[in-house]
């Protein structure tokens, strides 16, 4: 032997294991003192391994179509500010059909639209409701002091003299 390969097996063996990449592994959990075999060995039982227990579908629970119809005739409103298209505007009877089609549609397919996804729904459209149009209003406010500041640009082919 040389002493370029003693020199690196006393290196190796004396050099800490190669860092891992990932993860870190999972460790056991410890119970209790009992579950301790030996001071090396845990052991440990499965768990059940699956999707979170849900809170149950109540079969009752219908939607509040007198709301909905109110808060899609607010976003058609919406709609039309922001489009400048005022056939967008749903009339009451056009948008209780409309949700009533809906609710048709969701218990058909048993769709639930209550609970935390409709709360954020609900909100999502208020903010929109209250939010833009106020949001367009400043926007026009906005283009207006731009198109004042511009300066006027003579015609094509008149010479300032």
């Amino acid at each position: 032997m040389n002493d370029n390969e003693e020199l690196t097996a006393e290196n190796t063996a004396s050099s800490p294991a190669p860092k891992r990449r990932g993860r870190p592994p999972r460790k056991p959990v410890r119970e209790s003192p009992d579950e301790i075999v030996s001071p090396d060995v845990v052991t440990l039982e499965p768990k059940e391994v699956g999707p979170k227990k849900r809170r149950p579908k109540s079969k009752n629970e219908e939607l509040d179509t007198a709301a909905l119809a109110k808060k899609l005739q607010g976003w058609h409103q919406l709609a039309a500010m922001l489009l400048r298209t005022p056939e967008l505007v749903l009339e009451d009877d056009e948008a209780e059909m409309l949700v009533n089609d809906v609710a048709a549609l969701t218990r058909e397919y048993g769709i639930s639209l209550t609970g935390k996804t409709a709360a954020w729904l609900g909100l999502a459209g208020s903010l929109a409701m209250i939010y833009a149009p106020r949001a367009l209003i400043v926007a026009q406010k906005i283009q207006a002091a731009k198109a004042a500041r511009r300066i006027p640009q003579p015609p094509p082919g008149v010479v300032n003299g």
